[in-house]
């Protein structure tokens, strides 16, 4: 039924019924005649003019890849291929447990999801998403520039053995990003674009699985939450949730610690601002959130933050230098995360100056829970110096040792 009606679609594909008796060489005789179905000439030509060869449209149709869904995912059960993706196909390439090739090759089970664990998978699945917008046409922007900054140092010279591309950059500094990450990171843009219509997005969710050792993963590494500064800086809850007392300052933190180690320096900030950006610097750096609530507290202090946000906000290429100044595009890098966190921040300031005491914010917040193996070996081995220099017990001076 879905072919003959995607045969009436104008200029798409044709439909021939043969008798594959004609066309078989096998001994086998076929009762019935098939169909056989061929791209309109037409549609052909369209194909070849949105992409520059059949071959590139075949990489982007045929790419082994998982994509976020624009639907709720099907509840996961204890079944291995029931549930997250909505077709068979895909429920068997995404199956519960991914990695599990000792359970299927050789039955040997190293880890059984329990009811509970199955519920939380659950509820990370009904966990609905979307996209700033405005994060995404500067992550664009931005990427645009640093390509043709890139274009602009590659030098060519010619040899015995033919022409020779150098990247010749005047520090004697090395590229800090390659062919293949500078391709998700498009991959990212354009999946993103999908969601967004008239700078509003779309909602969207995230199939979910377990690794062989119960960690949970997003089957898609493309606007991941747990993918890169360039995926995670453009995430939004689907969902978002008023701002009371509590919420304010746990957002006033979360923008504190955001911002330390960021200079106002060469910018339209006065020297006055400027001197007062450095206490507020002082604070932060301490790490302690009862010195960030002071930023806050502090009449001063907090109406140079809010002024700070509103501009990044207003003009995010424009102030580049102050939020995301050598962190993007890169490793452990948390520009575009900062940038999604101040626009928020910003327009939840803004609703609140105009009479809304209880703007609906839907920012994630990421935290970590710093389990990493020095902490399980420190209480293992009793060693009470390993413990405090990885937070498993308090050190001396009350704040965070990594």
């Amino acid at each position: 039924q879905l072919l003959m009606a995607a045969s009436r679609i104008k200029d798409f594909i044709k439909l021939n019924k043969i008798n594959p008796n004609e066309v078989n060489s096998s001994k086998k005789i076929f009762q019935h005649k098939i169909w056989t179905v061929k791209l309109s000439n037409q549609f052909e030509k369209k194909v070849a003019v949105t992409f520059d060869d059949l071959d590139e449209a075949n990489r982007y149709f045929n790419v082994a890849r998982f994509d976020p869904l624009f639907c709720p995912p099907k509840p996961r059960e204890k079944g291995l291929n029931q549930g997250g993706y909505t077709t068979e196909y895909a429920q068997k390439r995404a199956p519960l447990i991914s990695n599990n090739s000792s359970e299927k090759n050789f039955n040997i089970k190293r880890f059984q999801p329990s009811e509970k664990a199955i519920n939380s998978i659950n509820n990370l699945q009904n966990t609905s998403w979307k996209i700033n917008a405005q994060v995404a046409k500067t992550v664009y922007d931005l990427l645009q520039e640093r390509v043709n900054d890139f274009t602009k140092l590659l030098k060519i010279r010619y040899t015995h053995s033919g022409a020779v591309i150098d990247y010749i950059h005047p520090e004697g500094e090395f590229l800090q990003f390659d062919g293949g990450q500078l391709e998700e990171w498009m991959e990212i843009l354009n999946l993103a674009g999908e969601f967004i219509d008239n700078d509003t997005s779309t909602l969207f969710w995230h199939a979910w699985v377990f690794d062989w050792r119960g960690r949970m993963y997003p089957c898609s590494n493309l606007l991941s939450p747990q993918g890169d500064d360039v995926s995670r800086g453009l995430l939004l809850f689907g969902q978002g949730l008023p701002l009371n007392d509590k919420g304010w300052k746990w957002m006033n933190r979360a923008v504190g610690r955001a911002y330390q180690g960021c200079s106002l320096k060469g910018s339209d900030f006065t020297k006055q601002e400027e001197d007062i950006w450095i206490e507020i610097q002082a604070l932060l750096d301490t790490k302690s959130w009862q010195k960030i609530d002071l930023v806050f507290k502090d009449t001063e202090k907090r109406e140079l933050m809010h002024k700070v946000v509103r501009s990044i906000r207003d003009d995010p290429t424009g102030t580049y230098y102050i939020w995301g100044a050598g962190d993007v595009f890169g490793k452990k890098r948390e520009g575009f995360q900062r940038l999604n966190l101040t626009i928020e921040y910003a327009n939840c300031l803004d609703e609140y100056n105009s009479g809304n005491k209880a703007p609906i914010t839907s920012i994630p917040l990421v935290a970590d829970a710093s389990s990493n193996i020095y902490q399980h070996s420190s209480v293992l081995i009793g060693d009470s110096d390993m413990a405090k220099s990885v937070n498993v017990i308090p050190n001396d001076l009350a704040i965070p040792s990594d």
